[in-house]
């Protein structure tokens, strides 16, 4: 299982993301293989996409992986996942690569 991306926020390989300080309380891990993602839509840093929630929810149709610094961050990854109604939610430290890998697998649904 070869690494494409990986920060402290998540990890991209061949088969999987792994969307790390994702669960509450302690932020453990969301593993999700490749081939549950539905819909993986980029999203510029607005307040109606999330910009705001630094973790959890405020709509309970979205739950965001923990990131303190998300406020600042370049983009915000929405997942729609074939086998669950919530989406997951969550950024990335460089979202011009991480966009560019995922565009590579043909994983990015849109930008939005």
């Amino acid at each position: 299982m070869g690494t494409i991306y990986t920060d402290a926020l998540v990890d991209l390989t061949d088969d999987e993301l792994v969307v790390k300080h994702y669960f509450y309380p302690r932020g453990t891990a969301k593993r999700i293989p490749l081939h549950t993602i539905q819909t993986l839509i980029a999203y510029p840093p607005l307040i109606r996409y999330g910009k705001g929630r630094v973790w959890g929810t405020g709509s309970f149709w979205i739950w965001f992986a923990r990131d303190w610094d998300r406020p600042r961050r370049a983009a915000i990854y929405h997942i729609t996942l074939t086998h669950q109604r919530i989406k997951v939610g969550f950024t990335v430290k460089d979202a011009a690569r991480f966009s560019a890998c995922l565009a590579a697998k043909g994983l990015l649904t849109r930008t939005g």
